[in-house]
């Protein structure tokens, strides 16, 4: 038998005529409503599945109603205690994060799936094939049964879609738990595998998939998740082992994805292992976009997300609310400041979207992108206009996660935002509110204007927003006798040198000795010392992991 070989890409298809596409979840930004909590535009939407997953077919459309769900999803995750999984944990003391001890929990979605009311018996395959269980999150704040997210059937008879089911939530981010749980598509689109094993007459031969006794033609989703829900003796198909869930067979849905020992941790991974000896490989988990026209295009799309409601803080009347994100996590001072790059390196996108050639898929309208080495626009040049539709961009990141954290913080919360670049250029500023000190989140529209200042950070062409030079926010910062903890994002080394007593701070030396030199101001200031948390996004900086090592914070390096 003769096997095609194929180079490896990020998504490789082999048969450009077939489509290989899956799922996975990314985190996108949608512009924030004032006075909105995040989480509740994803409440809204769920309480219509049609507002959510619209049947206009239309790519724009699809692609938002994909961009609510996955930030849903990342929102409940993080708000919620510990993941629920479906066998046992490594850690015998953590065996009520095992889903299958919510049979009762798992039976109830299954029924609502079906249209069903009351307290069904036992539920024939066909019924349990309606919502197939991934994973639980147990919430602090939901009585009763978990949320969970389940597989059900796509809007076409040969795609899979995600299912929440669970207590509703209200548009102040708060669970309704008065209100019948539902269940409701969350992510349309989620694609069978593809064949693996072709023979030289470009036939498909892989018999290592569901109902391997049938004509491929004759096998639908539903009939995948019947074979997934029932697995030999009763074994549940997307069960975790070693934190995994099962590598995906043809035919399956493209979607698998891992936690971590605490049972914290969910995170959307490759369907597949690969390696140098693999034929056909799906790297990346996708969503196949429909248009109009019939065709459809790949949106590559990413979920990180870990639950942290023990680390929240209680609001006077019992609630709580996030302290953080992937980007600026544990918030838990009353007194801090947000340093930033604004750079026009932040303008570098992080999630193309493919058509289904592998090509970029381009928009009606160009916009300035940053272009590294390796990207997809490089042409030797910094900077390239281009109509190519970038789902989210490193700036645009910042300003989700940053905006995200603004709404959540307590009303008592003291801040200062600075955005740092070259200075005289677009994006080397601070929050008006706070150039003079620390300004309570809680007290007038401060909060409101501060969202838009971090709105505003992207406004301008990226090519205008200037080098990376953070040492007049840094000296500001230690300077400030209010503040005792900062948060310092950036994504490059400084373009410019910090001139200090010793030797210099400069690319020849990779800005180490600013590092000593600010934990050395640290340790003089005559109020408490600053804990400087930083974050170097794309790229690891020893000085940046040095300065929040030598002024007790933690250092993060985020891709």
């Amino acid at each position: 038998m003769k096997m095609r070989k194929t180079p490896r890409k990020l998504l490789i298809n082999k048969h450009p005529k077939r489509n290989i596409s899956g799922f996975s979840l990314n985190e996108v930004l949608i512009a924030l409503a004032a006075g909105t909590l995040v989480i509740g535009a994803g409440a809204l939407a769920l309480r219509s599945t049609q507002t959510l997953i619209k049947s206009s077919g239309e790519k724009t459309n699809q692609r938002q109603n994909t961009v609510n769900g996955v930030r849903l999803m990342r929102s409940e995750i993080e708000r919620s205690l510990h993941a629920l999984v479906n066998g046992p944990p490594p850690d015998p003391e953590l065996a009520y994060t095992d889903l299958s001890q919510y049979n009762s929990a798992i039976q109830e979605c299954q029924a609502i799936a079906n249209g069903l009311s009351g307290t069904p018996g036992e539920l024939n395959p066909e019924q349990k094939a309606n919502f197939a269980p991934l994973f639980g999150l147990k919430m602090a704040d939901v009585s009763g049964n978990p949320i969970l997210y389940g597989l059900g059937v796509g809007s076409t008879n040969s795609t899979f879609a995600i299912k929440r089911c669970g207590t509703p939530l209200g548009l102040d981010g708060r669970y309704d738990n008065d209100e019948k749980p539902f269940v409701a598509t969350v992510v349309d689109g989620i694609s069978m595998m593809p064949c693996l094993t072709y023979d030289e007459d470009n036939r498909c031969i892989d018999e290592n998939r569901p109902f391997p006794d049938k004509d491929i033609s004759e096998i639908s989703a539903f009939q995948v998740l019947q074979y997934l829900t029932e697995g030999p003796n009763s074994e549940y198909r997307y069960a975790v082992n070693d934190n995994t869930t099962p590598t995906r067979q043809y035919l399956e849905p493209a979607f698998r994805f891992e936690t971590d020992n605490s049972r914290k941790l969910i995170r959307v991974i490759s369907p597949m292992n690969c390696d140098d000896s693999t034929e056909v490989c799906v790297e990346n988990t996708q969503i196949s976009v429909a248009g109009s026209s019939g065709a459809s295009t790949r949106q590559d799309l990413l979920l990180t997300a870990y639950a942290r409601a023990d680390k929240r803080l209680m609001t006077p009347d019992g609630g709580t609310s996030p302290l953080g994100s992937e980007w600026f996590r544990d918030v838990n001072s009353k007194n801090v400041r947000f340093l930033v790059d604004g750079s026009g390196s932040m303008s570098a996108c992080m999630a193309w979207s493919f058509n289904e050639k592998g090509s970029l898929e381009l928009g009606d309208t160009s916009r300035v992108f940053h272009t590294p080495q390796g990207d997809p626009l490089y042409r030797g040049n910094s900077y390239e206009s281009s109509r190519a539709i970038c789902n989210e961009t490193r700036m645009e990141r910042l300003q989700r996660e940053l905006s995200e954290l603004i709404q959540q913080l307590p009303n008592d919360t003291r801040i200062s935002l600075e955005v740092f670049s070259t200075p005289g250029y677009y994006n080397n500023r601070q929050w008006q509110k706070s150039k003079d000190g620390l300004v309570t989140l809680g007290d007038g529209d401060n909060r409101d204007s501060a969202l838009e200042f971090v709105s505003s950070l992207d406004e301008a062409a990226g090519n205008t927003w200037g080098g990376t030079n953070p040492w007049q926010g840094l000296n500001r910062s230690f300077s400030d006798t209010e503040a005792d903890t900062l948060y310092f994002l950036s994504d490059g080394l400084p373009t410019t040198a910090l001139s200090i007593p010793g030797e210099d701070a400069s690319y020849s030396n990779q800005y180490r000795p600013a590092a000593t030199y600010y934990a050395n101001l640290n340790n003089s200031r005559q109020t408490k010392p600053l804990q400087v948390n930083t974050t170097s996004v794309m790229l690891g900086s020893e000085w940046m992991e040095n300065l929040a090592k030598n002024t007790s914070g933690n250092y993060i390096q985020s891709q």
